[in-house]
């Protein structure tokens, strides 16, 4: 079978005669694709198990629904879970498996024109590969939840309303990224879904940041600071702090400037902002010696 429109047919083919446990996995899924699926896979299937990923940047972007853990309230079959560093598409029955490039969307599936090019290729369920990348996303996937759903879809809701979203999407490198919050502090709250009574402006700064950061969802706060910290040791000003111990003020504002091509405004807030996080997030101190400068450590008592 070829043509854009047979992955939707395979799909179904692969669905439609199942008996035991049928598997999802697929990093973007929309929910009427989802749902119509769902629906061709047999009442008697006993277990449906769905591997997906959520992240701010793709909700906002329209590539995924985390609506849809709202089927499992109507499925009690349905069981939703997340990876996030998931970006494999397999889908199992029965001994058989179907892999490829094929996320569960319309465009993906060919049910809408234009279509995608896309490819699903049949190899049995037992192939070592196929066997190896599920054992590897299992031990790594976490539940879906409404809750997680809910403020995922928030922050992408909050991350719309700021204009320098288009340029994110546009594949602005990692490196380029500095703290735009003054306040690391608020940074969790948010991830959480907590509720919380801070303005727009320095909401959309927190969610910036969080959607930069794409942290992994459901860690708690040690979890989610070591994240953190290890995305702030990949930014090359960072590095070099942690090689040399210390940085002055001057310093790190002048390498900012030379890098992204930063305004003095623009460095020295950069500047601060990062001094902010690294002694919130990390073992660092700001220590008054003419210019500020960071240091290694903290002050104890």
């Amino acid at each position: 079978m070829t043509g854009r429109a047979s992955i939707w047919a395979q799909l179904v083919d692969l669905v439609d005669d199942a008996q035991d446990e049928v598997v999802i996995v697929a990093p973007f899924i929309k929910a009427p694709v989802f749902a119509k699926l769902v629906a061709a896979i047999p009442s008697a299937v006993p277990m449906i198990e769905c591997v997906t990923r959520w992240s701010i940047a793709d909700v906002a972007a329209g590539v995924t629904d985390p609506e849809i853990i709202e089927m499992v309230a109507s499925d009690e079959r349905l069981a939703i879970h997340l990876c996030h560093m998931l970006h494999a598409k397999i889908f199992i029955c029965d001994g058989r498996a179907l892999i490829g490039s094929a996320n569960i969307t319309a465009r993906a599936t060919g049910r809408v024109v234009p279509a995608n090019i896309e490819i699903l290729v049949e190899v049995p369920a037992s192939h070592p590969m196929v066997v190896e990348t599920m054992e590897i996303i299992r031990s790594c996937r976490m539940p879906a939840t409404p809750e997680l759903a809910l403020s995922i879809r928030q922050q992408a809701g909050a991350l719309l309303a700021n204009s320098t979203f288009p340029r994110r999407l546009l594949g602005e490198a990692e490196c380029d990224w500095t703290p735009i919050t003054r306040s690391p502090e608020r940074l969790f709250p948010i991830y959480t879904g907590q509720s919380h009574d801070y303005p727009n402006a320095v909401l959309s700064g927190v969610i910036e940041d969080l959607t930069a950061l794409d942290v992994q969802l459901g860690l708690d706060l040690q979890g989610f600071r070591a994240a953190v910290r290890e995305h702030l040791h990949l930014i090359p000003e960072v590095e070099a702090l942690l090689d040399r111990g210390t940085i002055t003020a001057p310093d790190l504002e002048r390498m900012l400037k030379k890098r992204l091509h930063f305004s003095d405004d623009q460095a020295r807030n950069a500047a601060e902002n990062l001094a902010s996080w690294l002694g919130y997030f990390d073992d660092y101190m700001v220590t008054p010696a003419g210019y500020w400068e960071i240091r290694k450590g903290k002050i104890i008592g």
